[in-house]
């Protein structure tokens, strides 16, 4: 009996470590009505933590372990899903529930990673559920967040008993906190720096969007991109190259995989929503990006035969397609199938890089790509912005035109260009990294 509970929880686990990203952002955006700075609270509130919470961690002296971070981030996502579920009582504890969710995010899948390659260096075996048992979880996870905005206290109980069952299943883990101490990670106060910097522009740019408050996003926007010229006048006048733990075609190889997250998510889901409308982006966005994941699961043993660049022709094919046809399905199925096949490259890559600490080296992967996909969040509302302003437009019409409120032929031409632009900035780092692996191979 304690077997199945524990395979059920591994199971329960890994689907947590795949949908923290998703879950909670559906259930969370459904709450906003655009008009109530309570109702996107809980969003904004998941969303900057998810996406700024490892910057935190590595700023602050936790004197915690891979392992520790994990169960961190589980009873964190605990104890946010049940806050959560009462939510429909009182609505200021979904914004509670989204800041715990949040960080959860952003602890869980590197925490969950690091163990688990520590465990196949070990020769340990984790048990998981079968196949129709695995499936089960899954539909009923799913099958919950299609319950009204009113109702999503369903899925977070769900949520609920996934976190209690994973945090059953890592008691059983043959992982003790001696074997890691000594590859705790390392303290860096930059890193808190820009945990204070990205949350305060964050906040401002998603409680912006979301509230079509014109002044927020401008702030945003700014602030932005000033503070990425400071950044990159600093780094070329005080940057020392030997500071870098890993090569430099790691590096732009991990922020690119960043940047095609953002790419595929966050654009993806404003792209589908002002051309397509809202109630086609369960077709034309969720399913090509969860098949294309799924996909790239079945065929890792495949695709670990790969050598090192195929996985980044793949996303400039993807890109390709996207940028020249109108196969929206197929493009965003390829750039999701092609990005997760080069998130697992790079997780093995940086766990095999003797120069970081053992313990920390997935957590090191995991900040430079939310870097990656920051910088071009915020490089991609500027371009839309620069490119409304110079049509005659305002940022107010920038707000109400990417607020996916309705279709219009102009909607669909402007994000159509944006689309294009985007895919070819996106191409344009590919390009970069290529050129920095011919010259090391010349080398």
């Amino acid at each position: 009996m304690n077997k199945k509970i524990e395979s059920l929880g591994n199971t329960a686990l890994s689907l947590l470590s795949n949908t923290i990203i998703v879950v909670p952002y559906l259930l969370y955006i459904q709450l906003s009505d655009g008009h109530n700075l309570l109702t996107i609270l809980p969003f904004v509130l998941f969303y900057t933590l998810r996406m700024t919470g490892i910057f935190l961690v590595r700023g602050i002296n936790l004197s915690l372990t891979s392992l520790g971070l994990l169960k961190i981030s589980l009873l964190l996502g605990l104890a946010g899903s049940l806050i959560g579920t009462a939510g429909a009582f009182s609505f200021p504890l979904y914004s509670i529930s989204g800041m715990l969710l949040g960080l959860s995010g952003a602890l869980l899948p590197p925490s969950n990673q690091s163990i688990r390659f520590f465990l196949k260096e070990e020769g340990q075996k984790i048990s998981h559920s079968n196949l129709l048992t695995t499936v089960l979880l899954t539909a009923v996870l799913f099958g919950a967040l299609f319950f009204k905005a009113t109702e999503i206290g369903l899925a977070l109980l769900v949520y609920a008993l996934y976190f209690l069952l994973a945090l059953v299943a890592i008691k059983s883990y043959p992982v003790s906190l001696n074997e890691l101490e000594e590859e705790s990670a390392e303290v860096s106060r930059k890193e808190l720096i820009l945990f204070i910097i990205f949350f305060v522009l964050l906040l401002l740019l998603r409680s912006g969007r979301l509230l079509t408050n014109a002044v927020e996003f401008d702030y945003a926007i700014v602030g932005a991109c000033c503070f990425f010229v400071v950044a990159v006048l600093f780094v070329s006048h005080y940057g020392k190259r030997g500071a870098y733990k890993v090569s430099l075609e790691m590096n732009l190889a991990t922020l690119i995989n960043g940047i095609v997250g953002n790419y595929l998510f966050l654009f993806g889901s404003i792209y589908v929503a002002g051309v397509y409308g809202r109630a086609h982006m369960g077709i034309y966005l969720y399913l090509p990006y969860v098949l294309g994941m799924i996909f790239a699961m079945i065929a890792a043993s495949k695709t670990k035969q790969w050598s090192n660049n195929i996985p980044m022709v793949g996303l400039a094919g993807s890109l390709g397609i996207l940028l020249l046809t109108s196969w929206t399905i197929l493009g965003l199925f390829l750039l999701s199938f092609f990005k997760s096949t080069l998130n697992s490259f790079l997780a093995r890559r940086y766990y095999q890089e003797t120069d970081l600490p053992k313990d920390s080296r997935i957590l090191i992967k995991y900040t430079t790509q939310t870097k990656g996909s920051l910088f071009h969040q915020f490089i991609l509302m500027a371009l839309m912005l620069v490119t409304v302003v110079g049509k005659g437009g305002t940022t107010q019409f920038l707000l109400e035109l990417t607020g996916g409120k309705g279709i219009s032929m102009q909607t669909s031409q402007f994000l159509t260009f944006i689309k294009n632009s985007n895919s070819l900035l996106v191409l344009l780092f590919i390009a970069v990294y290529f050129v920095v692996v011919f010259r090391q191979k010349k080398r």
